[in-house]
């Protein structure tokens, strides 16, 4: 004969607070679960965070650094530009002195080959006074001066400069002289004395009343 089991209203109220219990440790477990993964991402997310601020830290660094190497650059290229300029300027001082030594130098050239052509005058002079000079002392006075007379032109004057006066004893200059007057050339025999007047000018006297020989 079976028994028959009564439950009373009691011990079904408790039963169910139990499971309502157990249901509820299990949620707070289940919680609690995702509690720590949230922890374990959220600590994750924090290195993660603090790597990227190092590194952005590191970027900020590098930026300044390049930066600053920039900021070098760009005035190591102004003193740079400055010095190309300093350049041009003293380039270009130094084509104008060049132009200037250039045209200098034409016309040191220009005189120089005056100075050639007025040399290669005087040596001609020179040589024709050698010649004379040697024909004076091969031969006769009065051809000699003759012959200079009819090489240079008959009509020229002959001003004799001596270092003594025409009054004194007879030397070369007075030879000289009067070689040119017997040529038939006027001759002018400069004195080395002056005369003190009360008015400027000058007194020509002939020495010889026969030869156009004058002293001045």
């Amino acid at each position: 004969m079976k028994t028959r089991q009564h439950h009373t209203p009691y011990v079904d109220s408790e039963q169910a607070f139990v499971d309502e219990l157990n249901e509820l440790d299990r949620e707070v477990a289940r919680l609690n679960a995702e509690m720590a993964e949230i922890a374990a991402r959220n600590a994750a997310l924090e290195a993660s965070l603090a790597e990227r601020n190092e590194q952005v830290a590191a970027l900020a660094q590098r930026l300044a650094e390049q930066e600053r190497q920039a900021g070098a650059q760009s005035r190591k290229l102004e003193e740079g530009v400055a010095r190309d300029k300093s350049w041009e300027a003293l380039l270009a001082l130094r084509e104008r002195q060049l132009g200037a030594l250039h045209t200098e130098i034409d016309s040191a050239s220009g005189r120089a080959e005056a100075a050639e052509a007025a040399l290669a005058t005087q040596h001609a002079e020179t040589l024709r006074l050698s010649q004379w000079a040697s024909a004076i002392a091969a031969g006769p006075l009065h051809d000699a001066a003759r012959k200079y007379s009819l090489d240079r032109g008959a009509d020229r004057d002959v001003f004799v400069f001596a270092v003594i006066d025409g009054h004194l004893r007879t030397q070369r200059p007075q030879h000289l002289a009067r070689a040119f007057a017997r040529a038939g050339r006027r001759v002018f025999f400069f004195s080395n004395h002056f005369v003190d007047a009360g008015e400027p000018g000058y007194e020509i006297e002939q020495l010889d009343d026969s030869l156009p020989l004058y002293n001045v």
